[in-house]
């Protein structure tokens, strides 16, 4: 089975690119490439880049998955569901298959993008806790910045049916959930946490955050730093710069991720996080009521769209 390793990249279109750059490079994105009308951004991380950023009306593009090898994408090629391998013609190259999801979202299942140097990024703070002591003759100043980011961590989507999304993910990328919450008579999810399952290997909480709504929308995108004082150093200098802030911070309870949200020039929400919870494919999922579980177990609580589903808005 193809078994989908991480997130790759994110893609979206802006009507004033430089607008947008400006803040991806507050928040902590930085330019990879310029080429044939798009702009290639990238994290500390080794990836080439995370993120794609090209002319047009302000709209989610789609989002790239990476496998291990070059016969995933064969094997996927292969599936009715699938298509042809194509060559990337972009600024790191690779190759991929290009699917279409059941709300008709585009996944870009990629392999061989080249990796390129990592950025400087500090060490995580070490933390004095009453059972370990861990600094010593030392004091916590993190220089304040656009926070260093390694990773984009997972993307939040709103879909028509998490039921059929779970089942076309799990199907064709061995993607696994994790958390569901159920509202409803008869019981439906609501929302659901969904990650990825290559064996033997421990992967995030999610991978995926879907959120069932009355149609497919774009929810977030969230990139990982190395700890609380990221997060919160990141939103102070967010918010320094004039940039809206959407919700946080806090911690989430379904995933254990301190998070902190932003939204760019045209209202689309980006996400901070640090400390993830990880599961390894055989750990069983878990599902709740919607009293039984909360958006974050503490800072500022969400709340849910108008009509019950979808993730909180983002004004």
């Amino acid at each position: 089975m193809v078994a989908a390793r991480d997130v790759a990249y994110v893609r979206f279109s802006a009507p004033d690119v430089e607008e947008a750059l400006q803040f991806l490079g507050d928040f902590g994105l930085a330019v990879s490439a310029r080429e044939n009308g798009q702009t290639y951004l990238r994290v500390a991380g080794e990836a080439h880049h995370t993120y794609v950023l090209s002319q047009g009306p302000p709209q989610f593009l789609g989002f790239g998955l990476k496998v291990a090898d070059r016969a995933d994408l064969e094997e996927l090629s292969r599936s009715p569901r699938g298509g042809e391998i194509e060559k990337m013609d972009e600024p790191g190259g690779g190759e991929r298959v290009v699917l279409r999801d059941p709300d008709g979202y585009r996944v870009e299942i990629v392999h061989g993008i080249e990796t390129v140097p990592p950025l400087p990024m500090r060490e995580p703070v070490p933390v004095n806790t009453t059972h370990e002591r861990r600094r010593f003759s030392t004091t916590v100043r993190p220089p304040l910045g656009p926070t260093e980011m390694k990773r984009v961590g997972h993307v939040g989507l709103v879909v028509t049916s998490i039921e059929r999304t779970t089942e076309w993910y799990g199907e064709l990328l061995a993607m696994i959930p994790t958390d569901s919450v159920l509202v409803g008579e008869p019981k439906h999810k609501a929302v659901s946490f969904v990650r990825c399952g290559y064996p033997g290997v421990y992967s995030d909480h999610h991978a995926l955050a879907l959120f069932r709504g009355q149609r497919a929308n774009f929810g977030h995108v969230a990139f990982e730093t190395q700890d609380f004082d990221a997060v919160f150093g990141g939103h102070d200098y967010l918010a320094d710069r004039g940039w809206r802030p959407a919700w946080g911070p806090g911690r989430h309870e379904l995933g254990s991720q301190l998070f902190d949200y932003w939204m760019d020039p045209w209202g689309r929400l980006v996400e901070h996080f640090a400390d993830s919870d990880l599961f390894l494919p055989e750990d069983p999922p878990s599902e709740y009521g919607p009293d039984q579980t909360r958006s974050a177990w503490w800072g500022p609580q969400a709340t849910m769209s108008p009509d019950g589903s979808g993730p909180p808005p983002a004004h």
